[in-house]
């Protein structure tokens, strides 16, 4: 290989840093927001899946609603909370809903979650 070739790639990979550096300090926040809020968006849809399955509209509405509720009440928290509560709220609808059919502890025990978290 030439000395030519190697400088050239190294000042290849120099350039390609500085880019990758400013444009991070420049628009670093503008995409963890928007990645954050994609990722919110995409638990929020998958513990909604997860209520569709469910036979009983009135329970699904009522389910639908503290769902809602709750994911408003924690829209501005830290990514890391949402995901956090959102992945054991899903991981226990699922298990809870293999059935389709909940029973009251199943119930009582959603809303208390939903409330707490």
């Amino acid at each position: 290989m030439k000395p030519g070739c190697i400088l050239k790639i190294i000042l290849a990979i120099f350039f390609l840093i500085g880019v990758g550096s400013y444009i991070l300090k420049t628009y670093g926040p503008e995409l963890k927001s928007s990645v954050e809020e994609k990722a919110k968006r995409l638990i929020r849809e998958k513990v909604e899946t997860e209520l569709t399955s469910i036979k009983d509209d009135l329970l699904r509405t009522e389910l639908n609603s503290l769902v809602n509720t709750y994911f408003d009440s924690v829209k501005d928290s830290a990514y890391s909370v949402v995901q956090k509560s959102g992945d054991s709220l899903s991981n226990y609808l699922g298990a809870a809903l293999k059935d389709s059919i909940l029973d009251n502890n199943e119930i009582d025990f959603l809303r208390k979650m939903i409330k707490n978290e």
